[in-house]
């Protein structure tokens, strides 16, 4: 009980502070009704909400004037993992377009498990973060789609896939070729990844 009021005061003082940030890039909405285009399953457009706090919080901090034009694809959470690589691979064509396809979340994200004075990561949570990144390095995606082939770390590493996904989607536009650089290699607070992977 006392972690979980903690966990919530937490939220509570940054709240409001949240809620006050301005993204203001421009949209593009001709690269999204391509992306629509690209994706076989339904898509719809919806200019009725701002960026979403995964957006945002990353681009504030790589493009802090906000120069760059942005639109952002939500996450179907009924769909398969499976389905999540395979837009990824829908939408690849993207990046020759000069469009950088962002994944933003994290490979261990279990708040249940967060342990506030932790420089780094549970045991279980390093594990589920380093057998996924083997698993990227050796280009072995199925084991990523299907990351319950981790064992035990991966019942642990969190208990919705939604902050997982999004890396699905790199994967999926990834090609052959790239270089992949890892960076941010690492988890904290006991239960969150920051570990990140760049393909170029």
């Amino acid at each position: 009980m006392k972690r979980i009021r903690k966990w919530f005061m937490t939220c509570m003082d940054f709240l409001d502070e949240l809620y006050k940030v301005l993204y203001k890039a421009e949209g593009a909405l001709e690269l999204a009704h391509l992306t629509k285009n690209l994706i076989k399953k339904d898509v719809k457009i919806d200019n009725s909400w701002g960026y979403d706090h995964g957006t945002w919080s990353v681009l504030c901090k790589m493009y802090p004037e906000a120069d760059i034009p942005v639109y952002q694809l939500s996450i179907d959470s009924s769909a398969s993992a499976e389905t999540h690589f395979k837009i990824g691979q829908e939408i690849s064509s993207l990046r020759e377009k000069g469009v950088l396809i962002l994944g933003s979340g994290n490979v261990v994200h279990n708040l249940s498990k967060i342990s506030w004075e932790m420089d780094g990561g549970h045991p279980c949570a390093i594990d589920f973060d380093n057998y996924i990144k083997n698993k990227i390095i050796q280009k072995q995606y199925q084991d990523v789609i299907n990351y319950k082939t981790a064992g035990k770390s991966s019942e642990l590493a969190f208990y919705t896939p939604d902050h997982y996904n999004p890396l699905l989607y790199v994967l999926g536009a990834s090609k052959e070729d790239d270089r992949l650089t890892i960076f941010n290699d690492s988890c904290t607070l006991g239960s969150l990844s920051m570990t990140s992977y760049l393909f170029e």
